[in-house]
């Protein structure tokens, strides 16, 4: 079977250089996601050409005006060739949408006698999921598309003013419209087929991939010398990063806080770290420091809100990545998160700053012997249950289901 994967899958010392150039700061975990998908599906027997929009921020915001056909290899030796486009706000989704229509068209016409082929997205970006539903029509291939977070949330979890805040508007829109006209969909909860309107198609429930050698390799790290908390994601409130330093601030110990990321929060942390100086802010890190943080650190947190409504219908994607390091996590309630997972995570029973600050002075309080069980016990479900190879099959398996 031959899978024509379309996303943001860069590698990571292309996306370490391109964080620390740009002034908006892209994400890591679609990155992260993809990659063990990828993996996941070449390590099944899959033939899979990757294609990518790289997450690099419009231009001035990230450093790149423009690209070209390009090309380069992941650590895994799996090549990524980039879709073409003009870096500029409103001029890049127009001219990606133009390159995927040729690159769609070459691989369908390269691939014509490939019997069990599929086109796959990773999320419903209208620049590249519309073309790949009319190519997909127009040749009688399959479809299927990833979805990772509520399409008319996406781009409304971070607050924008002016031009961009219609432009994303406008993006939430088109994705509303074209969310249910793929053939099959990957789901990362159990709530949103029904709220995205496609139970009648085919679907398959996976919250994501754990892949326990992103460790390897690392300096023996051992854990800090004062318990410390880590938080590793988006720096907003609609994350409720406000009520985790307040929460924080409240609590009584030689306790420390680490915060990696970026996002509309910064101001009000560095105030927080002028006021506390057991928290520290590192920003946007190489993957490899923030990965060695991970294993010092004594309690890996969560702390989306359930009142955002977006938050019960996504899975945290660093709950898996969290848990695979073999430090003990701490999450909410959020629906996103299944409840099996808190038999081997600690919960946060409320989401106020005084509920998380509570949380963090119970659990830091333990000895540090249970706080090791508690992590080995989280890591042994994560690579038994989440592997990206079992993953992987049980993908592979679902689309070959659907041709």
């Amino acid at each position: 079977m031959k899978v024509c994967f379309i996303g943001s899958l860069i590698s990571d010392k292309t996306l370490d250089k391109i964080v620390a150039g740009s002034r908006v700061k892209p994400s890591n975990a679609p990155v992260n996601f993809e990659n063990m998908l990828v993996k996941g599906l070449e390590e099944a027997g899959v033939d899979t050409t990757v294609l990518s929009l790289p997450a690099v921020s419009t231009y001035p915001g990230g450093t790149m005006l423009a690209w070209g056909r390009r090309k380069e290899t992941l650590n895994f030796g799996k090549e990524v060739r980039w879709i073409p486009c003009l870096n500029l706000m409103g001029a890049k989704q127009l001219t990606a949408k133009i390159s995927v229509y040729a690159q769609l068209f070459r691989w369908l016409v390269c691939n014509r006698k490939e019997k069990d082929k599929i086109l796959m997205n990773y999320s419903v970006y209208p620049p590249y999921s519309k073309p790949t539903q009319i190519m997909g029509r127009l040749f009688g291939v399959k479809t299927c598309c990833i979805v990772s977070d509520l399409p008319e949330y996406l781009y409304k979890m971070h607050e924008t003013k002016g031009i961009k805040s219609m432009l994303n508007n406008r993006m939430s829109r088109n994705m509303v419209r074209l969310q249910g006209r793929f053939d099959s969909y990957i789901c990362l909860t159990e709530y949103m087929p029904r709220r995205m309107n496609i139970e009648d198609k085919p679907w398959l429930l996976m919250e994501g991939f754990a892949d326990p050698g992103i460790f390897d390799g690392l300096e023996a790290t051992e854990k800090t010398d004062k318990k410390t908390v880590m938080y590793a994601g988006a720096l907003s409130k609609s994350f409720n990063i406000d009520k985790l330093l307040d929460g924080f601030m409240q609590t009584e110990g030689d306790y420390r806080l680490w915060l990696f990321g970026y996002g509309d929060l910064i101001d009000y942390i560095h105030e927080c770290e002028q006021k506390d100086d057991r928290i520290t802010y590192f920003g946007k890190v190489d993957r490899n420091v923030l990965l060695e943080h991970e294993k010092a650190a004594h309690l890996l947190i969560s702390v989306k809100s359930a009142e955002e409504d977006h938050a019960n219908y996504a899975f945290p994607s660093k709950i898996l990545e969290y848990m695979t390091s073999g430090t003990a996590v701490a999450s909410t309630r959020v629906g996103g998160i299944p409840k099996e997972y808190f038999d081997y995570i600690y919960s946060i029973e409320g989401e106020t700053a005084e509920a998380i600050g509570t949380a963090i002075q119970t659990v830091l309080k333990k000895e540090s012997t249970e706080l090791k069980a508690k992590g080995e016990k989280s890591c042994a479900y994560a690579v038994k249950h989440k592997n990206y190879e079992f993953q992987g099959k049980r993908l592979a398996d679902f689309l070959k289901s659907q041709i």
